[in-house]
């Protein structure tokens, strides 16, 4: 496995959380306005990113795995995939929530925006540490050749 395989699915995770985003914002948006349509649309479009990023996410893990292997040094940032995998964990049960809410009462509470609002910037932060982890395997690497 080439590090700028890895590198290339940093930078997908990295784009699939700002798309994220701005779902996120969209969200937001049109809570404002109680347009409840949108919302529920905003809600199914957060739902299939979120699940392509656990997706992707499994397979940069298992990929950095293999890397790591190879090297013959433990992973040290195992930790940032699990964190991450927290993350959308946390975000699948807060869309559970907002669902309901939808559901149940066409409306959907403010905090539960806002929680999820959270729970991206600490996505965003664990992609950056994973992206900081890799660079530092790969100036090993890069190093070890010689």
């Amino acid at each position: 496995m080439k590090p700028t395989v890895q590198k290339k699915e940093l930078g997908n995770l990295i784009k699939k959380n700002q798309q994220l985003k701005k779902q996120l914002d969209s969200l937001e948006r049109d809570y404002r306005t109680w347009n409840e349509k949108r919302e529920r649309d905003d809600l199914e479009n957060i739902t299939a990113t979120i699940k392509k990023l656990e997706a992707e996410v499994s397979q940069t893990m298992s990929d950095f795995s293999a890397l790591a292997d190879q090297n013959g040094k433990p992973m040290e940032f195992y930790e940032d995939f699990h964190y991450s995998f927290a993350i959308l964990s946390d975000l699948f049960e807060s869309l559970k929530k907002i669902r309901g809410d939808l559901e149940k009462q066409s409306h959907i509470q403010v905090g539960k925006i806002n929680h999820m609002e959270i729970d991206w910037v600490k996505l965003r932060k664990a992609f950056e540490m994973m992206g900081n982890h890799f660079t530092a395997l790969e100036r090993e690497n890069d190093l070890s050749f010689f």
